[in-house]
């Protein structure tokens, strides 16, 4: 989930170079360190690589509008699996959508276990299968209080579960929360941007049932800090029915929005140690709610 936002002091001191281009001192994401992507005049050649300069205009910039975010956020049909086939036709019943969350949810793939290592799995003794579908299905959204004790989120709005129609047989959740932004932004990060006191962040869920497992693909988006806009985080969790005990498995990914090099690295393995945590937080909490 959003991970990052937690150890936000490191990640904008690693970025900061990143951030700033040499000839302007404008703030945006240079792909190469040894060019800039503004002209002479201050001007930026290329629309989608200039970020807005303060966090109220990230928020009214055209990726985040709400309109467009609850064409996918509320539209089961905005979603395939993980193939690259144009999906124009099928976008011409909702509002109009940017580029950028387009290409996230014409990507956002089926509920399915992913053919690599995953980052967590453990077995979880007492459960069943059926208990947590039927607790993913109740509510509270079992995922909000995941939210509340890992990122200490706060006005949770989930939606209902809806039928995926275009990926028969999965269903589909949004959750809308902040967060709050640590207090220890590095001061020339302050000085740049404005950064908020606190995060917009939504979260959509395809999940599958099958008769001894359930699968759930979760993809975050944040607001209104730098670099926000430059990725997704998608985890992969799996729960499959063993002879005493249920068998929790996590994959995560970065899906990149705009290319950030110098950062890839840096990012990647921050997804991977803040996906591990939130594991160790859902297993208590299916231990706590879901043990027969």
């Amino acid at each position: 989930s959003s991970w990052w936002l937690k150890s936000w002091s490191s990640l904008a001191r690693t970025a900061l170079r990143s951030m700033v281009c040499r000839r302007c001192r404008k703030l945006f994401a240079c792909d190469d360190d040894e060019a800039s992507d503004c002209d002479d005049d201050g001007s930026s050649s290329s629309e989608e690589s200039v970020m807005p300069a303060d966090a109220e205009a990230v928020v009214r910039a055209d990726w985040w509008q709400e309109r467009e975010f609850d064409s996918v956020f509320f539209a089961p049909g905005m979603f395939i699996s993980g193939s690259k086939r144009d999906m124009s036709n099928l976008l011409n019943s909702a509002p109009p959508m940017t580029k950028s969350m387009r290409a996230i949810a014409t990507e956002l793939p089926d509920a399915s276990p992913l053919d690599k290592e995953p980052i967590w799995e453990k077995e979880l003794p007492g459960l069943t299968v059926d208990a947590i579908v039927s607790r993913l299905l109740a509510d509270p959204f079992l995922f909000e209080r995941q939210f509340k004790e890992d990122l200490n989120a706060f006005a949770i709005t989930p939606s209902s579960w809806q039928e995926g129609t275009r990926i028969p047989g999965t269903q589909l959740r949004g959750c809308k929360f902040q967060m709050p932004v640590p207090a220890d932004v590095p001061s020339a990060i302050k000085r740049i941007a404005a950064i908020p006191e606190f995060a917009e962040v939504r979260a959509l869920f395809r999940m599958r049932c099958g008769d001894d497992r359930v699968d759930i693909v979760e993809q975050t988006i944040t607001a209104g800090v730098p670099l926000s806009d430059s990725f997704r985080v998608q985890a992969t969790h799996s729960f499959t029915q063993g002879a005493s005990a249920v068998v929790y498995r996590k994959w995560v990914d970065v899906v990149w929005v705009k290319q950030q090099r110098l950062l890839r690295s840096y990012i990647a393995q921050q997804a991977e140690d803040g996906a591990r945590k939130g594991a160790d937080v859902m297993e208590r909490i299916l231990l706590d709610e879901c043990r027969c």
